[in-house]
């Protein structure tokens, strides 16, 4: 976890455990969450920029992961979204390999969140075509950023549509 918006790694955790989806955990069993905690990192840095002494108690007392770091931004380019949601989770899964105690690695994605969609019912839809993520991070490397723009739109078809909220009623318009 990384410090964000003027809070620390373990304000940031305390406001996270706080969110409703955890309350079914909070009923039961209010102990558990002393087991969670904050390490200092950030996706996008070499080694997620965990230190040695973070990454070696990863390894050997680590058992469930949260992977829900990225880029949310719909619009965000190609040479800065790939990094950030396809290194950063490369990376993630490869700590992941050396852990000795894992039993669960959770991944929140946007990756299939339908954002070319204006209305999204509760149907399985057809997956967009899935691109090698090694390929697309080494063209990023070595493309001039026109080239990367063409890759991106060409890649990206429909989707996203740079959608907005409509405050009063929660319907997604395009632009």
């Amino acid at each position: 976890m990384r410090p964000k918006r003027g809070m620390n790694i373990e304000q940031r955790l305390k406001e996270l455990l706080k969110n409703t989806v955890f309350n079914r955990i909070r009923e039961k069993n209010p102990d558990a969450f002393d087991k969670v905690k904050a390490v200092a990192g950030d996706v996008s840095a070499p080694n997620l920029g965990l230190s040695d002494g973070d990454k070696e108690k990863l390894v050997e007392h680590c058992n469930i992961v949260f992977h829900s770091a990225a880029t949310v931004k719909f619009n965000e380019d190609l040479k800065n979204a790939a990094p950030l949601n396809t290194l950063g989770t490369k990376q993630v899964l490869e700590l992941c390999r050396e852990m000795k105690n894992l039993k669960s690695f959770v991944h929140v994605s946007t990756a299939y969140s339908n954002s070319d969609k204006y209305t999204v019912d509760e149907t399985v839809y057809e997956p967009r075509p899935p691109h090698d993520p090694n390929a697309v991070i080494n063209s990023i490397k070595v493309l001039p950023n026109e080239g990367i723009e063409i890759l991106s739109k060409k890649n990206l078809g429909q989707a996203p549509k740079h959608l907005h909220l409509d405050q009063v009623n929660g319907r997604a318009f395009g632009p």
